[in-house]
């Protein structure tokens, strides 16, 4: 298993599917701040459903 923080972040999430594309499981960690400073269209919870097979954990509230 690989911990990516910032996982659905640019970086990040290319690293996510890297590592799913090579069958290591992925336990990803954000923040999602973007919605914080950007508003709702501003997140990245979009790609949480696009990185399929990863547990992400949402450390802001």
């Amino acid at each position: 298993m690989i911990i990516v923080t910032g996982s659905t972040g640019l970086i990040g999430s290319a690293t996510c599917e890297y590592y799913l594309n090579k069958r290591i499981n992925v336990l990803g960690i954000d923040n999602d701040l973007r919605s914080y400073f950007f508003g709702k269209e501003g997140s990245n919870k979009w790609k949480e459903k696009k990185l399929k097979r990863i547990k992400i954990i949402n450390t802001f509230q």
